[in-house]
Protein backbone atom coordinates (compact mmCIF):
# COMPACT_ATOMS: atom_id res chain seq x y z
CA UNK A 1 0.00 0.00 0.00
CA UNK A 2 1.34 3.44 -1.22
CA UNK A 3 2.00 6.29 1.60
CA UNK A 4 -0.68 8.39 2.52
CA UNK A 5 -3.42 6.30 0.45
CA UNK A 6 -5.30 6.56 3.56
CA UNK A 7 -4.73 9.88 4.47
CA UNK A 8 -6.03 11.31 1.09
CA UNK A 9 -8.66 9.41 1.54
CA UNK A 10 -9.90 10.10 4.34
CA UNK A 11 -8.92 13.79 3.21
CA UNK A 12 -11.16 13.67 0.07
CA UNK A 13 -13.75 12.31 2.23
CA UNK A 14 -13.90 15.09 4.40
CA UNK A 15 -13.69 17.68 1.61
CA UNK A 16 -16.45 15.89 -0.18
CA UNK A 17 -18.93 16.06 3.14
CA UNK A 18 -18.18 19.37 3.55
CA UNK A 19 -18.70 20.37 0.04
CA UNK A 20 -22.10 19.22 0.30
CA UNK A 21 -23.04 20.19 4.19
CA UNK A 22 -21.08 23.81 4.44
CA UNK A 23 -19.44 24.25 0.70
CA UNK A 24 -16.33 24.27 3.05
CA UNK A 25 -12.61 24.82 1.72
CA UNK A 26 -10.84 22.57 0.21
CA UNK A 27 -7.63 22.50 -2.13
CA UNK A 28 -7.92 21.38 -5.40
CA UNK A 29 -5.33 20.58 -7.99
CA UNK A 30 -5.93 21.32 -11.61
CA UNK A 31 -2.40 20.08 -13.58
CA UNK A 32 0.04 22.45 -15.28
CA UNK A 33 2.80 20.38 -17.27
CA UNK A 34 4.90 23.52 -17.09
CA UNK A 35 5.14 24.59 -14.21
CA UNK A 36 7.85 23.93 -11.19
CA UNK A 37 5.39 25.01 -8.81
CA UNK A 38 2.31 24.71 -7.17
CA UNK A 39 0.07 28.68 -7.49
CA UNK A 40 -2.06 29.59 -5.07
CA UNK A 41 -5.20 31.13 -6.61
CA UNK A 42 -7.20 32.65 -4.22
CA UNK A 43 -10.64 34.05 -5.40
CA UNK A 44 -11.32 37.88 -4.43
CA UNK A 45 -14.61 37.49 -3.00
CA UNK A 46 -12.72 35.38 0.04
CA UNK A 47 -11.09 37.59 2.38
CA UNK A 48 -9.83 35.05 4.69
CA UNK A 49 -6.39 35.54 5.30
CA UNK A 50 -4.02 32.35 5.05
CA UNK A 51 -0.18 30.88 6.43
CA UNK A 52 1.23 27.86 4.78
CA UNK A 53 3.74 25.17 6.86
CA UNK A 54 5.87 23.47 4.96
CA UNK A 55 5.61 19.54 6.92
CA UNK A 56 7.37 17.85 3.44
CA UNK A 57 9.16 19.12 0.63
CA UNK A 58 9.34 16.75 -2.76
CA UNK A 59 7.72 15.47 -5.41
CA UNK A 60 4.88 13.06 -5.27
CA UNK A 61 3.81 10.29 -7.54
CA UNK A 62 1.25 10.27 -10.26
CA UNK A 63 -1.39 9.19 -7.54
CA UNK A 64 -0.22 11.67 -5.36
CA UNK A 65 1.37 9.96 -2.32
CA UNK A 66 5.01 9.83 -0.77
CA UNK A 67 7.74 7.87 -0.18
CA UNK A 68 10.73 8.02 2.03
CA UNK A 69 13.14 8.14 -0.96
CA UNK A 70 11.74 10.98 -3.04
CA UNK A 71 10.92 13.63 -0.01
CA UNK A 72 12.53 15.23 3.57
CA UNK A 73 11.14 16.86 5.78
CA UNK A 74 10.10 20.33 5.57
CA UNK A 75 11.32 23.79 7.50
CA UNK A 76 7.82 24.63 8.59
CA UNK A 77 8.16 21.79 11.15
CA UNK A 78 9.85 20.64 14.19
CA UNK A 79 11.11 17.30 13.39
CA UNK A 80 11.62 16.87 17.36
CA UNK A 81 8.26 18.12 18.49
CA UNK A 82 6.58 16.04 15.39
CA UNK A 83 8.30 12.91 16.54
CA UNK A 84 7.13 13.41 20.05
CA UNK A 85 3.41 14.55 19.01
CA UNK A 86 2.97 11.65 17.04
CA UNK A 87 4.76 9.23 19.97
CA UNK A 88 7.59 7.58 17.46
CA UNK A 89 9.52 4.69 19.13
CA UNK A 90 13.11 5.99 18.50
CA UNK A 91 13.66 3.48 15.67
CA UNK A 92 11.22 5.21 13.49
CA UNK A 93 11.75 9.00 13.89
CA UNK A 94 12.74 9.42 10.49
CA UNK A 95 11.02 10.50 7.25
CA UNK A 96 9.96 6.98 6.68
CA UNK A 97 8.00 6.78 10.12
CA UNK A 98 6.13 9.59 9.95
CA UNK A 99 5.17 8.65 6.85
CA UNK A 100 3.70 4.96 8.02
CA UNK A 101 1.96 7.09 11.47
CA UNK A 102 0.63 9.92 8.99
CA UNK A 103 -1.10 7.58 6.40
CA UNK A 104 -2.68 5.34 9.18
CA UNK A 105 -4.67 8.57 10.66
CA UNK A 106 -7.97 10.67 9.85
CA UNK A 107 -7.18 14.39 8.29
CA UNK A 108 -8.82 15.92 11.45
CA UNK A 109 -6.59 13.53 13.91
CA UNK A 110 -3.10 14.91 11.07
CA UNK A 111 -4.06 18.47 11.94
CA UNK A 112 -4.54 18.08 15.32
CA UNK A 113 -1.17 16.48 15.76
CA UNK A 114 0.64 19.30 13.79
CA UNK A 115 -1.24 21.69 15.79
CA UNK A 116 0.55 20.35 19.37
CA UNK A 117 2.73 22.74 20.92
CA UNK A 118 5.66 23.64 19.22
CA UNK A 119 5.34 21.05 16.21
CA UNK A 120 4.70 24.15 13.72
CA UNK A 121 8.03 26.30 13.16
CA UNK A 122 6.06 30.08 13.51
CA UNK A 123 9.69 31.17 12.08
CA UNK A 124 9.33 29.52 8.71
CA UNK A 125 5.95 29.79 8.19
CA UNK A 126 4.68 31.24 4.36
CA UNK A 127 1.93 34.08 4.27
CA UNK A 128 -0.25 33.25 1.40
CA UNK A 129 -2.51 35.39 -0.76
CA UNK A 130 -3.20 35.12 -4.66
CA UNK A 131 -0.33 33.94 -6.54
CA UNK A 132 2.04 32.41 -3.46
CA UNK A 133 4.09 29.83 -5.35
CA UNK A 134 4.92 26.79 -3.05
CA UNK A 135 7.66 24.28 -3.64
CA UNK A 136 6.26 21.02 -4.23
CA UNK A 137 5.42 18.98 -1.17
CA UNK A 138 2.68 18.46 1.65
CA UNK A 139 1.51 21.45 3.41
CA UNK A 140 -0.45 22.61 6.47
CA UNK A 141 -2.78 25.71 6.10
CA UNK A 142 -4.23 27.54 8.87
CA UNK A 143 -6.93 29.72 7.97
CA UNK A 144 -8.04 32.87 10.02
CA UNK A 145 -11.55 34.57 8.62
CA UNK A 146 -11.95 38.54 8.41
CA UNK A 147 -13.81 38.25 11.40
CA UNK A 148 -10.86 36.85 13.55
CA UNK A 149 -12.03 33.81 14.43
CA UNK A 150 -9.23 31.15 14.47
CA UNK A 151 -8.64 28.06 13.15
CA UNK A 152 -9.48 24.46 15.25
CA UNK A 153 -9.04 21.40 14.85
CA UNK A 154 -13.14 20.40 15.08
CA UNK A 155 -13.78 18.53 11.40
CA UNK A 156 -10.88 20.60 10.22
CA UNK A 157 -12.37 23.49 10.01
CA UNK A 158 -10.03 26.31 9.83
CA UNK A 159 -7.39 24.01 8.43
CA UNK A 160 -6.11 22.90 5.25
CA UNK A 161 -3.91 19.96 5.04
CA UNK A 162 -2.65 20.12 1.09
CA UNK A 163 -0.08 18.37 -1.56
CA UNK A 164 1.29 20.88 -3.23
CA UNK A 165 1.49 19.46 -7.10
CA UNK A 166 2.72 21.57 -10.63
CA UNK A 167 -0.28 23.18 -11.19
CA UNK A 168 -2.56 25.68 -9.72
CA UNK A 169 -4.04 25.64 -5.70
CA UNK A 170 -7.03 27.07 -5.60
CA UNK A 171 -8.23 27.51 -2.16
CA UNK A 172 -12.09 28.46 -1.14
CA UNK A 173 -13.18 29.75 2.10
CA UNK A 174 -13.87 27.67 4.85
CA UNK A 175 -14.41 29.33 8.03
CA UNK A 176 -16.33 32.67 7.95
CA UNK A 177 -19.14 32.25 11.01
CA UNK A 178 -21.03 35.42 11.45
CA UNK A 179 -20.90 37.20 14.41
CA UNK A 180 -22.57 39.26 17.45
CA UNK A 181 -21.29 42.56 19.04
CA UNK A 182 -23.41 44.20 21.50
CA UNK A 183 -23.00 48.31 22.30
CA UNK A 184 -24.07 50.98 24.53
CA UNK A 185 -24.30 54.07 23.75
CA UNK A 186 -22.31 56.61 26.00
CA UNK A 187 -24.10 59.72 26.49
CA UNK A 188 -21.45 62.14 28.31
CA UNK A 189 -17.62 61.30 26.90
CA UNK A 190 -17.45 61.20 23.20
CA UNK A 191 -15.97 57.75 22.27
CA UNK A 192 -14.64 56.27 18.91
CA UNK A 193 -16.26 53.55 16.99
CA UNK A 194 -14.16 50.31 17.52
CA UNK A 195 -12.97 47.93 14.64
CA UNK A 196 -13.08 44.57 16.27
CA UNK A 197 -15.10 43.26 13.21
CA UNK A 198 -14.45 46.10 10.97
CA UNK A 199 -15.03 49.43 10.17
CA UNK A 200 -17.68 51.52 10.79
CA UNK A 201 -20.46 48.85 11.84
CA UNK A 202 -21.71 50.67 14.69
CA UNK A 203 -22.42 54.46 14.88
CA UNK A 204 -20.18 57.20 16.75
CA UNK A 205 -20.51 56.94 20.43
CA UNK A 206 -21.51 53.47 20.86
CA UNK A 207 -19.04 51.14 22.89
CA UNK A 208 -18.27 48.43 25.37
CA UNK A 209 -18.82 50.41 28.18
CA UNK A 210 -21.12 53.81 29.22
CA UNK A 211 -21.55 55.41 32.76
CA UNK A 212 -25.63 56.51 33.05
CA UNK A 213 -27.73 57.63 35.62
CA UNK A 214 -31.10 55.59 37.19
CA UNK A 215 -33.89 56.38 35.44
CA UNK A 216 -32.44 57.37 31.94
CA UNK A 217 -33.39 55.45 28.59
CA UNK A 218 -29.85 53.76 27.64
CA UNK A 219 -29.32 53.14 24.06
CA UNK A 220 -28.57 49.33 23.15
CA UNK A 221 -27.03 48.24 19.55
CA UNK A 222 -26.39 44.65 18.35
CA UNK A 223 -24.50 44.33 15.42
CA UNK A 224 -24.67 41.08 13.67
CA UNK A 225 -22.57 39.77 10.34
CA UNK A 226 -23.01 36.78 7.42
CA UNK A 227 -20.38 34.08 6.83
CA UNK A 228 -18.53 34.42 3.82
CA UNK A 229 -20.42 31.26 2.71
CA UNK A 230 -23.89 33.04 2.62
CA UNK A 231 -24.02 32.19 -0.80
CA UNK A 232 -24.77 28.51 -0.43
CA UNK A 233 -27.70 28.78 1.47
CA UNK A 234 -31.13 29.34 -0.09
CA UNK A 235 -32.41 29.87 3.40
CA UNK A 236 -30.69 31.41 6.01
CA UNK A 237 -31.72 30.93 10.08
CA UNK A 238 -30.66 33.98 12.35
CA UNK A 239 -31.46 34.88 15.48
CA UNK A 240 -30.37 37.20 18.49
CA UNK A 241 -30.29 36.28 22.18
CA UNK A 242 -29.88 39.41 23.88
CA UNK A 243 -29.45 39.52 27.98
CA UNK A 244 -30.55 42.44 29.20
CA UNK A 245 -29.45 42.73 33.21
CA UNK A 246 -31.68 42.99 36.26
CA UNK A 247 -30.86 46.75 36.68
CA UNK A 248 -33.35 47.68 33.58
CA UNK A 249 -36.97 47.82 32.37
CA UNK A 250 -37.01 46.25 29.29
CA UNK A 251 -38.79 47.83 26.28
CA UNK A 252 -41.74 46.68 24.69
CA UNK A 253 -42.00 44.48 21.41
CA UNK A 254 -42.84 47.79 19.31
CA UNK A 255 -39.62 49.73 20.62
CA UNK A 256 -37.06 47.91 18.83
CA UNK A 257 -35.79 48.51 14.90
CA UNK A 258 -34.11 46.15 13.03
CA UNK A 259 -32.19 46.86 9.85
CA UNK A 260 -30.55 45.12 6.87
CA UNK A 261 -27.79 46.71 5.24
CA UNK A 262 -29.20 49.95 6.67
CA UNK A 263 -32.91 49.31 5.46
CA UNK A 264 -35.51 48.63 7.93
CA UNK A 265 -37.00 44.81 8.04
CA UNK A 266 -39.57 43.15 10.04
CA UNK A 267 -38.22 40.39 12.36
CA UNK A 268 -40.59 37.15 12.43
CA UNK A 269 -40.97 37.32 15.88
CA UNK A 270 -39.67 39.32 19.46
CA UNK A 271 -39.71 37.40 22.58
CA UNK A 272 -39.25 38.76 25.72
CA UNK A 273 -38.82 36.76 28.88
CA UNK A 274 -37.67 38.14 32.18
CA UNK A 275 -36.81 35.74 34.88
CA UNK A 276 -35.57 36.25 38.43
CA UNK A 277 -35.15 39.99 36.75
CA UNK A 278 -32.82 39.52 34.08
CA UNK A 279 -34.59 39.28 30.63
CA UNK A 280 -33.93 37.97 27.31
CA UNK A 281 -34.72 39.58 24.43
CA UNK A 282 -35.10 36.71 21.18
CA UNK A 283 -35.22 38.82 17.71
CA UNK A 284 -35.67 36.12 15.54
CA UNK A 285 -35.30 35.96 11.60
CA UNK A 286 -36.54 32.35 10.54
CA UNK A 287 -34.41 32.98 6.99
CA UNK A 288 -32.73 36.42 6.97
CA UNK A 289 -32.34 36.04 2.79
CA UNK A 290 -36.05 36.47 2.45
CA UNK A 291 -35.54 39.88 4.29
CA UNK A 292 -34.02 41.30 1.07
CA UNK A 293 -30.54 40.94 -0.82
CA UNK A 294 -27.50 39.11 1.54
CA UNK A 295 -24.34 39.03 0.52
CA UNK A 296 -21.17 38.45 2.73
CA UNK A 297 -20.45 41.67 3.65
CA UNK A 298 -24.24 42.38 5.12
CA UNK A 299 -24.84 43.61 8.32
CA UNK A 300 -28.45 43.65 10.70
CA UNK A 301 -28.60 45.71 13.14
CA UNK A 302 -31.11 45.81 16.03
CA UNK A 303 -31.55 49.06 18.19
CA UNK A 304 -33.55 49.63 21.41
CA UNK A 305 -33.21 51.65 24.65
CA UNK A 306 -33.64 50.63 28.16
CA UNK A 307 -35.07 52.52 31.34
CA UNK A 308 -31.79 51.98 33.75
CA UNK A 309 -34.04 51.04 37.27
CA UNK A 310 -33.21 51.46 40.81
CA UNK A 311 -32.56 47.65 41.02
CA UNK A 312 -28.98 48.85 39.23
CA UNK A 313 -25.75 47.21 40.38
CA UNK A 314 -23.99 50.52 41.42
CA UNK A 315 -20.65 51.23 41.29
CA UNK A 316 -17.65 48.89 39.62
CA UNK A 317 -19.21 45.81 39.48
CA UNK A 318 -21.41 47.12 36.96
CA UNK A 319 -24.53 45.93 35.00
CA UNK A 320 -23.44 43.53 32.43
CA UNK A 321 -25.27 42.24 29.46
CA UNK A 322 -24.20 40.63 26.89
CA UNK A 323 -25.69 38.89 23.00
CA UNK A 324 -25.16 36.20 21.06
CA UNK A 325 -26.31 34.78 17.67
CA UNK A 326 -28.13 31.50 16.48
CA UNK A 327 -27.53 30.64 13.16
CA UNK A 328 -28.07 27.15 11.02
CA UNK A 329 -25.15 25.38 9.68
CA UNK A 330 -27.40 23.15 7.30
CA UNK A 331 -27.41 24.45 3.98
CA UNK A 332 -30.56 22.20 3.50
CA UNK A 333 -32.40 24.08 5.82
CA UNK A 334 -35.93 24.69 5.04
CA UNK A 335 -36.79 28.40 6.14
CA UNK A 336 -39.66 26.81 9.07
CA UNK A 337 -37.32 27.90 11.89
CA UNK A 338 -35.59 25.98 14.97
CA UNK A 339 -38.33 25.95 16.86
CA UNK A 340 -42.12 25.15 17.33
CA UNK A 341 -45.21 27.66 17.72
CA UNK A 342 -47.87 26.32 19.83
CA UNK A 343 -50.87 28.70 18.87
CA UNK A 344 -50.83 31.78 17.18
CA UNK A 345 -48.40 34.48 17.77
CA UNK A 346 -46.95 31.89 20.45
CA UNK A 347 -43.50 30.39 20.60
CA UNK A 348 -42.20 27.47 23.12
CA UNK A 349 -39.15 28.20 24.78
CA UNK A 350 -35.91 27.39 22.26
CA UNK A 351 -36.34 23.64 21.26
CA UNK A 352 -33.41 23.42 18.41
CA UNK A 353 -31.92 21.14 16.81
CA UNK A 354 -28.02 21.13 17.77
CA UNK A 355 -27.00 18.93 15.21
CA UNK A 356 -27.95 22.14 12.54
CA UNK A 357 -27.69 25.71 14.96
CA UNK A 358 -24.67 26.95 16.13
CA UNK A 359 -24.15 29.85 18.87
CA UNK A 360 -21.59 32.38 18.41
CA UNK A 361 -19.36 33.27 21.72
CA UNK A 362 -20.88 35.95 23.77
CA UNK A 363 -20.36 39.37 23.45
CA UNK A 364 -21.33 42.64 25.84
CA UNK A 365 -21.04 45.24 27.47
CA UNK A 366 -21.47 46.94 30.72
CA UNK A 367 -23.19 49.97 31.77
CA UNK A 368 -22.14 51.53 35.10
CA UNK A 369 -23.52 54.04 37.69
CA UNK A 370 -22.82 56.01 40.85
CA UNK A 371 -23.32 56.70 44.90
CA UNK A 372 -22.56 59.97 46.61
CA UNK A 373 -22.74 59.24 50.28
CA UNK A 374 -22.63 62.90 52.56
CA UNK A 375 -20.92 62.19 55.89
CA UNK A 376 -21.72 65.05 57.98
CA UNK A 377 -19.81 65.78 61.48
CA UNK A 378 -18.58 67.92 63.70
CA UNK A 379 -15.21 69.44 63.37
CA UNK A 380 -14.40 69.59 67.42
CA UNK A 381 -15.87 65.99 68.06
CA UNK A 382 -15.97 64.27 65.03
CA UNK A 383 -19.77 63.05 66.06
CA UNK A 384 -22.45 62.70 63.28
CA UNK A 385 -24.92 65.83 62.87
CA UNK A 386 -27.77 65.03 62.28
CA UNK A 387 -30.31 66.90 60.50
CA UNK A 388 -28.29 69.02 58.01
CA UNK A 389 -30.13 69.87 54.99
CA UNK A 390 -28.32 69.72 51.67
CA UNK A 391 -29.13 69.49 47.75
CA UNK A 392 -27.08 67.88 45.08
CA UNK A 393 -27.28 70.11 41.54
CA UNK A 394 -25.67 68.55 38.56
CA UNK A 395 -24.15 70.65 35.61
CA UNK A 396 -26.63 71.95 34.37
CA UNK A 397 -27.96 73.38 37.62
CA UNK A 398 -30.78 71.27 38.21
CA UNK A 399 -31.86 69.39 41.57
CA UNK A 400 -31.23 65.76 42.31
CA UNK A 401 -35.01 64.45 43.29
CA UNK A 402 -34.65 61.33 45.68
CA UNK A 403 -36.79 58.47 47.22
CA UNK A 404 -36.67 57.83 50.88
CA UNK A 405 -33.63 55.24 49.92
CA UNK A 406 -31.59 57.98 47.97
CA UNK A 407 -32.15 56.45 44.85
CA UNK A 408 -32.27 59.02 42.12
CA UNK A 409 -35.73 60.03 40.79
CA UNK A 410 -34.44 62.55 38.40
CA UNK A 411 -33.21 65.85 37.89
CA UNK A 412 -35.35 68.81 38.45
CA UNK A 413 -35.22 72.47 37.49
CA UNK A 414 -36.52 74.54 39.87
CA UNK A 415 -36.15 78.06 41.67
CA UNK A 416 -37.50 76.81 45.07
CA UNK A 417 -34.23 74.62 46.56
CA UNK A 418 -36.69 73.89 49.56
CA UNK A 419 -38.24 71.11 47.53
CA UNK A 420 -35.33 69.29 46.96
CA UNK A 421 -33.22 69.55 50.21
CA UNK A 422 -32.84 66.66 51.58
CA UNK A 423 -31.85 65.86 55.91
CA UNK A 424 -28.43 63.84 56.99
CA UNK A 425 -29.96 60.55 59.28
CA UNK A 426 -28.67 60.10 62.46
CA UNK A 427 -25.72 58.61 61.43
CA UNK A 428 -24.98 61.76 60.05
CA UNK A 429 -25.09 60.72 56.06
CA UNK A 430 -27.24 61.44 53.32
CA UNK A 431 -27.02 59.22 49.96
CA UNK A 432 -27.51 60.22 46.27
CA UNK A 433 -27.74 56.82 44.55
CA UNK A 434 -27.29 56.30 40.61
CA UNK A 435 -25.20 58.74 39.24
CA UNK A 436 -23.46 59.37 35.64
CA UNK A 437 -19.83 60.49 35.05
CA UNK A 438 -20.40 64.42 34.71
CA UNK A 439 -19.64 67.38 37.53
CA UNK A 440 -22.02 67.76 40.54
CA UNK A 441 -21.97 70.46 43.31
CA UNK A 442 -23.42 69.85 47.15
CA UNK A 443 -25.21 72.61 48.33
CA UNK A 444 -25.66 72.98 52.33
CA UNK A 445 -28.82 74.84 52.62
CA UNK A 446 -29.23 75.16 56.29
CA UNK A 447 -26.65 73.94 58.68
CA UNK A 448 -27.89 73.04 62.46
CA UNK A 449 -28.15 75.59 64.80
CA UNK A 450 -25.00 75.68 66.64
CA UNK A 451 -22.73 75.16 63.45
CA UNK A 452 -21.48 77.57 61.05
CA UNK A 453 -22.40 77.04 57.42
CA UNK A 454 -19.64 75.71 55.17
CA UNK A 455 -18.22 78.66 53.52
CA UNK A 456 -19.72 77.26 49.60
CA UNK A 457 -20.41 74.35 47.10
CA UNK A 458 -18.51 71.72 47.06
CA UNK A 459 -18.19 70.68 43.95
CA UNK A 460 -16.61 67.91 41.90
CA UNK A 461 -16.46 65.68 39.16
CA UNK A 462 -16.77 61.99 38.29
CA UNK A 463 -14.37 60.51 35.55
CA UNK A 464 -14.11 57.14 34.35
CA UNK A 465 -11.46 54.79 33.67
CA UNK A 466 -10.21 56.70 30.12
CA UNK A 467 -9.21 53.55 28.50
CA UNK A 468 -12.49 51.93 28.05
CA UNK A 469 -13.58 55.99 26.54
CA UNK A 470 -11.45 55.65 23.09
CA UNK A 471 -11.49 51.90 22.76
CA UNK A 472 -14.46 50.15 20.94
CA UNK A 473 -12.87 46.75 20.60
CA UNK A 474 -12.63 45.52 24.25
CA UNK A 475 -14.89 42.84 24.26
CA UNK A 476 -16.78 41.58 27.79
CA UNK A 477 -16.58 38.30 28.86
CA UNK A 478 -18.62 37.06 31.97
CA UNK A 479 -16.10 35.55 34.33
CA UNK A 480 -13.36 38.00 33.96
CA UNK A 481 -12.62 41.98 32.30
CA UNK A 482 -15.23 43.88 34.54
CA UNK A 483 -13.30 45.36 37.23
CA UNK A 484 -11.01 47.49 35.61
CA UNK A 485 -13.96 49.46 34.02
CA UNK A 486 -15.79 50.89 36.91
CA UNK A 487 -12.67 52.56 37.76
CA UNK A 488 -13.32 56.51 38.54
CA UNK A 489 -11.60 59.68 39.78
CA UNK A 490 -12.55 62.48 42.02
CA UNK A 491 -10.37 65.57 42.23
CA UNK A 492 -11.33 66.87 45.32
CA UNK A 493 -9.34 67.05 48.60
CA UNK A 494 -13.13 66.38 51.00
CA UNK A 495 -13.84 63.07 48.76
CA UNK A 496 -12.68 59.84 48.91
CA UNK A 497 -13.86 57.10 46.31
CA UNK A 498 -14.26 53.32 47.10
CA UNK A 499 -15.49 50.93 44.00
CA UNK A 500 -17.76 53.47 42.63
CA UNK A 501 -18.67 55.22 45.63
CA UNK A 502 -18.11 58.83 46.66
CA UNK A 503 -17.72 59.82 50.04
CA UNK A 504 -18.07 63.84 50.42
CA UNK A 505 -15.99 64.06 54.18
CA UNK A 506 -18.45 67.58 55.27
CA UNK A 507 -17.41 69.07 58.59
CA UNK A 508 -19.00 71.48 60.57
CA UNK A 509 -17.17 74.28 62.96
CA UNK A 510 -19.42 75.05 66.00
CA UNK A 511 -20.77 78.75 66.40
CA UNK A 512 -18.50 81.18 68.69
CA UNK A 513 -20.33 83.33 70.56
CA UNK A 514 -18.81 86.88 72.42
CA UNK A 515 -20.45 87.11 75.81
CA UNK A 516 -19.60 90.10 78.48
CA UNK A 517 -16.79 90.32 80.64
CA UNK A 518 -17.72 90.42 84.55
CA UNK A 519 -13.79 91.07 85.92
CA UNK A 520 -12.54 93.98 83.46
CA UNK A 521 -15.32 96.79 83.01
CA UNK A 522 -17.23 96.56 86.26
CA UNK A 523 -13.91 97.05 88.37
CA UNK A 524 -13.36 100.21 86.35
CA UNK A 525 -16.87 101.23 87.19
CA UNK A 526 -15.92 100.56 91.28
CA UNK A 527 -12.81 101.95 91.38
CA UNK A 528 -14.62 105.22 89.46
CA UNK A 529 -17.55 104.93 91.67
CA UNK A 530 -15.24 104.32 94.82
CA UNK A 531 -13.05 107.46 93.46
CA UNK A 532 -16.16 109.62 93.08
CA UNK A 533 -17.02 108.95 96.64
CA UNK A 534 -14.09 110.04 98.35
CA UNK A 535 -13.78 113.16 96.38
CA UNK A 536 -17.10 113.79 97.69
CA UNK A 537 -16.14 113.11 101.33
CA UNK A 538 -13.19 115.34 100.77
CA UNK A 539 -15.55 118.13 99.55
CA UNK A 540 -17.61 117.91 102.58
CA UNK A 541 -14.90 117.88 105.15
CA UNK A 542 -13.28 121.29 103.68
CA UNK A 543 -16.78 122.85 103.84
CA UNK A 544 -16.81 122.00 107.51
CA UNK A 545 -13.58 123.59 108.16
CA UNK A 546 -14.73 126.51 106.33
CA UNK A 547 -17.80 126.95 108.18
CA UNK A 548 -15.76 126.82 111.96
CA UNK A 549 -12.98 129.10 110.91
CA UNK A 550 -16.09 131.37 109.70
CA UNK A 551 -17.59 131.12 113.06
Amino acid sequence: MKMFKRMAAAAAAFILAMTVMTAGAFAEAEPNVDATAATIVIDESNKNTYKAYQIFVGVPDENGDFTASTVEFGNGVNVDALFAALNLPEAEQNENGVLKKLSEMEAAQVSEALKNEGVLNEENKITVTNGTSLDLGYYYIAETDTQGTEATTDDLKGDILVIAEEGNLTITAKVGKPRAEKKVKENTYAVTAGSDISDNLYAEGYNDAADYCIGDEVPFQLVGTMPQNIDSYTYYYYEFTDRLAAGFVAPDEDDFTVTLDGEEVDPDYIIIETNDGVTTIRVILNNIKAKGEVTADSVVKVNYTAVLDDDAVIGAEGNTNGVHLTYTTNPGYDGEGYFEQTGEGEVEKTEKKDEETENTTEDGVVVYTYELKINKTSAATGAALQGVKFSLQNAEGHYANINTNGKLLGWVESADASNYTFETGADGKLTFTGLDSGTYQIVEQEPLDGYNPITGPISFTITPNDARNTDGSWTYTEDDGTDAYGAITVENDLITVNDGTITANVENEETAYTLPETGGIGTTIFYVGGGITAAAAGIVLVARRRAKKDQ
